[in-house]
């Protein structure tokens, strides 16, 4: 039974998709096909070594039947190399899808490991096609030699040209009957036609490799131009962060500044308003009266003489005539 109602019921979020959910489930199977990749590369380096080995063992083969029997084995290992490596340019190229489903962090270090295994990647295929040129050109060597037997006055031009036929078995044939050494021609025909053969698969190899090499250095420089454009972007976001947090500091700086000068302002507005204060009190407080006075700023007489400090007052006219007689 489900939740009835108000038991619990899961609550509906119409078309959203848990996003962290399926963040976490890329990362696990990237790196899952990460080491798949890994293996598929090593897998086909480790073939490369058997193929150059299968090559020689071609050219030095005693008899006919010798001969088709390492073309065989030969065939079906460069077969299975060159299909193990469009499985590893598809497993590359899924990996490359994964991780735009990645959260930023898990991205950048998913990039990064996956660039290396691209490099890797193409750097095998690049040997394979070394490995390939380098066998072809031994064969048509071989081609020239071979050649050379039933017409020994031919130049590289027409060797070049009777191997850029399509059957160059049949002018090879007139060569063939013409020759003093039937046997001999007879067995250098059979020969040119099975290095014919070589070089047309060989051919078709070089072709098939060079387009994974192409395919996957386009894959790597459209990711180096993601790359370099994240890249960017992040270092224009860490030059306006260093450019806002230099503003920041210098409006610190100012602010503080300006605090000082209010301060310093402050400080002489009111030293100016004492200044001015002390004159006005100076200046308008009354002056000291000399021998005293009322607050009015009459001078009042003395009661006694002695209360001036100074000499008795003489006596009066009158006062003197009374003590003559």
């Amino acid at each position: 039974q489900g939740p009835g109602p108000g038991q619990g019921a899961p609550p509906s979020y119409g078309g959203n998709v848990n996003f962290g959910g399926q963040n976490e489930m890329a990362s696990s199977k990237f790196f899952d096909k990460l080491g798949e990749a890994r293996d598929m590369v090593q897998d086909i380096r480790d073939s490369l070594n058997k193929i150059d080995y299968m090559h020689r063992k071609h050219l030095d083969a005693l008899t006919g039947d010798q001969s088709r029997q390492t073309e065989q084995e030969l065939d079906a290992l460069i077969n299975q190399t060159t299909s193990k490596s469009n499985q590893a340019r598809s497993k590359i190229k899924e990996l490359n899808e994964l991780i735009r489903k990645m959260t930023p962090e898990e991205a950048d270090t998913a990039r990064t490991q996956l660039q290396g295994i691209k490099q890797r990647f193409m750097n095998t295929m690049s040997e394979f096609q070394e490995v390939e040129k380098k066998y072809r050109n031994q064969i048509r060597d071989r081609f020239k030699r071979q050649y050379r037997i039933v017409n020994p006055t031919a130049s590289d031009d027409e060797v070049e040209a009777v191997m850029s036929r399509d059957r160059p078995e049949q002018i090879f044939a007139q060569s063939v009957l013409q020759s003093n050494s039937y046997g001999q021609a007879q067995q250098a025909l059979r020969e040119v036609q099975e290095r014919h053969e070589d070089i047309r698969k060989i051919e078709k190899t070089i072709l098939e490799l060079h387009q994974l090499f192409q395919d996957m250095a386009m894959l790597v420089e459209a990711q180096s131009e993601t790359v370099q454009h994240i890249t960017t972007q992040v270092e224009n976001a860490q030059e306006h962060t260093q450019q806002a947090t230099k503003e920041v500091n210098e409006a610190i700086e100012t602010r503080k500044k300006t605090r000082k000068r209010l301060w310093f302002l402050c400080f002489l507005g009111v030293l100016l308003v004492a200044i001015i204060a002390i004159v006005l009190i100076v200046q308008f407080s009354p002056a000291p009266i000399p021998g005293g006075g009322d607050s009015n700023g009459q001078q009042q007489p003395n009661d006694r003489a002695g209360d001036s400090g100074g000499d008795p007052a003489p006596d009066s006219p009158g006062d003197s005539g009374g003590t003559g007689e």
